[in-house]
């Protein structure tokens, strides 16, 4: 890679942001102005660039979405069906969303790209090859119209087989990337170790931008979505939640597992160690924000921040679809590996778990999903491994976590308060897991509570911004 004068950013732009071509323009302003570090002043050069494909646009779906449904209708038609060509009905779709993006941008790639995206589908192509091609469409118009490189992710994301990223990943990132050009590359995909297109999981794209951005050595990398940053808590359920300007590695992650998931959980991991900040912020311009202001920072996600000694929580999420199991016998917590035993049989049977509260002679497994048979046969192991004296399963339960590095050294206030709060507002708490030293907090309660449970908690922890006018 050559070097540049200048510290380097990688940036992405999520769906909501190149949904139609004044998106795509916007994304082409903002990829060449030079913004300045909040952190040291230094003005810094916006390298490298990960598109996600088209979101929702007006009455149209996102294009992952129509993707997903023409190979789904494709694979699952009769060979009548096939002959009539009953897929090209939603697949015609996307090509009228690309093709109106061409044809405003003056890109004459997309016919070509869009054959060669239903000859795939049609040849037999796998549903992940499919969804990714949102991706890979949107990168070459993106490339084309800013006079940039595409890059193809497969060429330079790998990852083993059990979906790990493989290191050699960075490696190449480092030595194909060049300075003296706007790099682009499709998000939400990379290559296994047998040639295969892998997806990542929703907003995998995030995953994309941090392998970038440690792969060119960024000084800084960016999320550009619809809304500005992150708030406290969800806005379309606390219209006044605050905006947080500041937030940890740790504390995103934790909000992200917890249910509000602004970025994606796992993109923090290939950046943790060599610490590089993470800028998530509104490409849409209006209500103060001006995406090409080069002083412009949304919400700043870092390794570490200064706490207010007076704060106690930042966020809150909530989470609904839980069920617990719990297992109940005397002396359980005497037992040499049983917890271990326990959660080897939930592996086994391919189900993970988010919590395991424990109380003295019970262990609670908190599980978030469907698992029709699978859990009925894990059960049935359990009874017969454990041999417990009861073995209850609670379903319809939420969890809802508080989140902050002030809970840290304050986590029996935080619990009284937030246990006092609930109790007031009438809500029963099932359960409470907090690691020592932590700094999140999860209540679980029955999950048609979640909602009020979290506004409850705003409240409490003057998380409201009072000078948002609510509509």
């Amino acid at each position: 890679m050559g070097n540049h004068e200048r510290g380097l950013i990688a940036s992405k732009f999520g769906g909501d942001s190149v949904a139609n071509a004044g998106g795509f323009r916007m994304a082409a302003d903002i990829m060449f102005v030079d913004p300045i570090s909040i952190t040291t002043g230094e003005q810094l050069y916006r390298q490298s660039v990960i598109l996600s494909a088209p979101g929702k646009d007006g009455n149209s779906d996102k294009i992952t979405n129509l993707l997903r449904d023409t190979f789904d209708i494709f694979t699952k038609a009769s060979e009548f069906e096939r002959r009539n060509k009953v897929h090209r009905k939603v697949f015609d779709q996307i090509d009228r969303r690309f093709t109106q993006i061409g044809l405003d941008l003056g890109c004459p790639l997309v016919p070509d790209l869009l054959n060669v995206v239903l000859e795939g589908i049609e040849g037999g192509r796998s549903r992940q090859w499919t969804m990714s091609r949102g991706e890979w469409v949107s990168a070459q118009i993106f490339a084309y119209f800013i006079g940039g490189k595409f890059y193809d992710a497969v060429d330079l994301i790998k990852t083993k087989n059990n979906g790990e990223i493989s290191p050699v990943s960075y490696e190449i990132i480092r030595s194909a990337l060049t300075s003296n050009v706007k790099n682009v590359i499709p998000g939400y995909y990379a290559e296994d170790e047998d040639g295969n297109v892998v997806t990542f999981e929703r907003g995998g794209s995030d995953v994309s931008l941090s392998i970038v951005g440690r792969g060119i050595d960024a000084r800084l990398i960016e999320i550009w979505k619809k809304l500005n940053g992150m708030r406290a808590t969800d806005p379309i359920l606390v219209e006044d939640a605050k905006f947080i300007s500041n937030i940890t590695y740790d504390e995103a992650r934790e909000i992200g597992i917890g249910g509000a998931e602004v970025v994606n959980k796992d993109t923090v991991g290939p950046i943790y160690r060599q610490g590089i900040p993470l800028d998530v912020k509104s490409s849409f311009a209006g209500k103060g924000i001006n995406p090409l202001d080069p002083n412009y920072h949304g919400t700043m996600v870092t390794k570490t921040r200064v706490v207010d000694p007076t704060e106690r929580v930042l966020g809150i999420a909530g989470k609904k679809g839980y069920l617990a199991v719990d297992i109940r016998k005397f002396g359980i917590n005497d037992e040499y590996g049983v917890g271990a035993r326990i959660l080897e049989i939930f592996r086994k049977h391919k189900i993970s778990y988010e919590y395991d509260p424990t109380q003295k002679d019970s262990l609670s497994i908190m599980l978030s999903g469907k698992y029709n048979g699978t859990l009925d046969e894990t059960l049935n192991e359990i009874q017969s491994e454990i041999d417990p004296d009861r073995l209850d399963v609670t379903g319809n339960l939420g969890a809802v976590c508080v989140v902050g590095e002030g809970i840290k050294d304050n986590s029996m206030e935080v619990e009284a308060r937030a246990t006092a709060a609930l109790a007031r507002a009438g809500i029963k708490k099932a359960a409470l897991n907090y690691p020592f030293g932590g700094i999140s907090m999860t209540f679980g309660i029955e999950e048609y509570q979640v909602d009020n449970a979290i506004r409850t908690l705003c409240n409490e922890f003057s998380l409201r911004d009072l000078s948002i006018k609510k509509k």
